[in-house]
């Protein structure tokens, strides 16, 4: 997660991202959707497989409860993050470097935003008026919205010299959740208010890494990854007071999503989409946790979701993948390599 981050910020110029945050990386990750695949080992190893030249074509597709999958009318190309719009009848994309919006059913298409630095992570306002995402375009990522007619400006709504995400807002549209790097000690859960100062205030702050938040529908609850196990696992915590936490998954899981129709919450375990049924009536309390499907849909390198899920919660908008060209057989072990990469980031 935290690799995926320097090495995505790298890319995009910027080099100030944290190597004591690189250091503490745990988990086998994939890179920025460009086809070089690496991760390292606890011990600072690093094992990654370079970019063969292989092409990426995806598809966006409907895939209902069982895994059938029914395509949408978006032409194939290298898609990242669907969003679908609270209507159901929009479907926001990160399309690299920008965002794009696609009517659903006719595939006709706007570009949201415009520039060299890449524009990433969309999230609709609850009215749908807006789209939120996270932009490089003055130096660390840092929050926007723009009007998803794609009219106007993109307005800042946050300033911070470290990296930020958007990932939630609360059903009156009166804050934001997002998950941001905080110095060296890994990602924390934020929330944004719309109040005058507009200031950012951290959720979640703990040792471990902690990201992808997400609120329940009816804002009351707030689903979330952590890293405490030392293995991606999903809780839930009420809010605003946040505790207790309430584990969710067991075996390992990322990519939250509430079905917005009735007490599920969705997320994805390797190529399982998991669905668990819960109760309020006192307190959170998951009822049951089955395998809805199988399939290897395009995953978020990051543990963002990669998927949403549709109005009345019947069917998911996801991302078939099929590659072309020859795919790299050699494997590359590098030892040592922080000393390197500490070199490369304080080089002028």
């Amino acid at each position: 997660m935290l690799a995926y981050a320097w090495r995505c910020a790298a890319e995009r110029g910027n080099t100030k991202a944290s190597i004591a945050s690189v250091a503490s990386e745990r988990y086998a990750t994939t890179s920025c959707g460009e086809g070089v695949h690496y991760g390292i080992a606890s011990s600072g190893a690093l094992v990654y497989v370079p970019d063969s030249g292989s092409n990426s074509e995806d598809s966006i597709v409907w895939v209902d409860r069982e895994g059938r999958t029914e395509a949408l009318p978006i032409p194939r190309g290298n898609y990242e993050e669907p969003r679908l719009s609270p209507e159901g009848d929009r479907l926001a994309l990160h399309v690299k470097p920008d965002i794009w919006i696609y009517d659903v059913s006719r595939g006709t298409k706007i570009r949201l935003t415009r520039g060299e630095a890449d524009d990433f992570e969309p999230v609709w306002t609850p009215n749908g008026e807006r789209v939120t995402f996270s932009s490089y375009r003055n130096g660390a990522a840092n929050l926007y919205w723009q009007r998803s007619d794609g009219s106007g400006e993109a307005e800042q709504l946050s300033v911070s010299e470290f990296d930020q995400f958007p990932t939630s807002w609360s059903p009156d549209g009166q804050v934001l959740l997002f998950a941001g790097f905080n110095g060296d000690k890994g990602l924390d859960v934020w929330s944004l208010g719309l109040g005058e100062d507009r200031r950012p205030e951290p959720l979640l702050a703990n040792p471990y890494d902690e990201w992808t938040p997400k609120f329940s529908p009816d804002g009351c609850w707030l689903a979330y990854v952590s890293g405490e196990s030392g293995r991606r696992e999903v809780f839930v915590r009420p809010y605003p007071d946040l505790d207790p936490k309430i584990p969710i998954s067991t075996e390992g899981g990322v990519e939250p999503v509430w079905n917005p129709a009735k007490p599920e919450l969705f997320y994805r375990s390797d190529d399982r989409l998991m669905c668990v049924t819960y109760t309020t009536d006192d307190g959170f309390r998951p009822t049951r946790t089955e395998v809805l499907f199988e399939g290897t849909f395009k995953l978020s390198a990051p543990g963002f979701p990669n998927y949403d899920v549709s109005a009345d919660g019947e069917k998911f908008a996801m991302i078939e993948t099929s590659e072309t060209g020859t795919p790299s057989t050699q494997i590359h072990l590098v030892l040592n390599w922080l000393d390197e990469l500490k070199r490369l980031s304080t080089a002028d």
